[in-house]
């Protein structure tokens, strides 16, 4: 006797183009956003706050990738989603 199982496996884990498009999207907008983020925090905290250089780029490697991720991705997401609208 075989169990039947209630999820369906795929081969893969993203094989439509839609999915493709989707996660390059996201690593674009996540790139992109991290650069632009951490260069702003650094400008921030350099110039503006007075804060030493290795303690401003310690802080923009923190706080880059998250502001990459929630806002860069979130963008690039949004742009996806209004090219793919007619899909």
């Amino acid at each position: 006797m075989v169990a039947a199982s209630a999820h369906e496996v795929s081969e893969s884990p993203s094989t439509d183009e839609n999915d493709k498009s989707y996660l390059r999207a996201v690593g674009k907008g996540f790139v992109v956003g991290t650069v632009i983020w951490a260069a702003l925090i650094f400008a921030i905290m350099y110039f503006v706050a007075d804060i030493t250089f290795d303690m401003s780029v310690k802080w923009a490697i923190w706080i880059g990738p998250w502001g990459g991720l929630f806002l860069g991705g979130t963008f690039t997401v949004g742009f996806w989603s209004a090219k793919h609208a007619d899909d």
